[in-house]
């Protein structure tokens, strides 16, 4: 368990802060859910994943709520492929009226990167007897099966899942905005020490003495480096063969 406050601390250390006189907690706070976005977009550390059910009919589904970028999408245990709209007119000009029990490709909206389409629209995807009482086609529950599936400890042991009914999707989660300094940051301990160095180099900056200012480029060089082993770019698990991310901090 990590604590903005414990985060802010550490930072403080760095600074030579500790009796608040240079930085207040709001300037900190900022900073910190900064790195928490940056730590988001660029690391494994907010990636997530869940079974969303399929609608007949229903091409569009709606994850920005939670999701601030899709990954991967796997159906019936195999990663679809992601593709655009052009590469589809190009195969199919007619491919927005195609229907399957199989989904094949999906596509991400660019605007917001939390939304996809799938292709081709998902017709007799009809699951017996699970219970999607979450939001966004989410399975709260399992009673029966005539594939067994097994869900692992995302979602804990529900039993048997019917394959052709959902889809597997990998994203990053949006991170939590936190608003108060004693608020807990659900994130592995992993980036505590990481964060600090964010926050550090950050209010360093903040400053125009040049001094502060390369100890700050010192203090953000140290926030990537101890990401690197967790970075979206080496996680190929997690992505396409084509997906790449290149690290660039925010603000850097």
């Amino acid at each position: 368990m990590v604590t903005a406050e414990e985060v802010i601390k550490d930072a403080r250390h760095t600074l030579s802060d500790l009796a608040r006189e240079r930085w207040t907690d709001g300037r900190l706070l900022s900073l910190l859910n900064d790195g928490l976005v940056d730590i988001s977009k660029n690391t494994i550390l907010y990636v997530r994943e869940k079974y969303v059910e399929l609608i007949n009919n229903q091409t569009l589904y709606d994850l920005s709520s939670f999701a601030y970028k899709i990954l991967r999408v796997e159906f019936e245990d195999k990663p679809l492929k992601q593709t655009s709209r052009n590469e589809l007119d190009r195969i199919n000009s007619t491919w927005q009226a195609e229907t399957s029990e199989k989904i094949t490709h999906y596509l991400v909206d660019k605007l917001q990167e939390g939304r996809m389409l799938v292709y081709p629209t998902p017709v007799n995807a009809v699951i017996d007897n699970i219970n999607f009482g979450g939001s966004y086609g989410i399975i709260t529950g399992v009673t029966y099966s005539d594939l067994q599936l097994n869900l692992g400890d995302t979602l804990g042991d529900l039993g048997g899942v019917k394959e052709d009914g959902f889809i597997k999707v990998f994203y990053i989660e949006t991170p939590t905005t936190i608003t108060d300094i004693i608020s807990t940051i659900n994130i592995s301990v992993v980036a505590k020490e990481p964060l600090a160095h964010y926050i550090a180099g950050r209010a360093l900056r903040d400053n125009h003495d040049a001094q502060n200012r390369s100890m700050g480029v010192e203090e953000i060089n140290l926030y990537v480096k101890q990401l690197e082993d967790y970075s979206l770019e080496k996680a190929k698990n997690f992505s396409q063969v084509a997906y790449s991310v290149p690290y660039r901090p925010f603000g850097v």
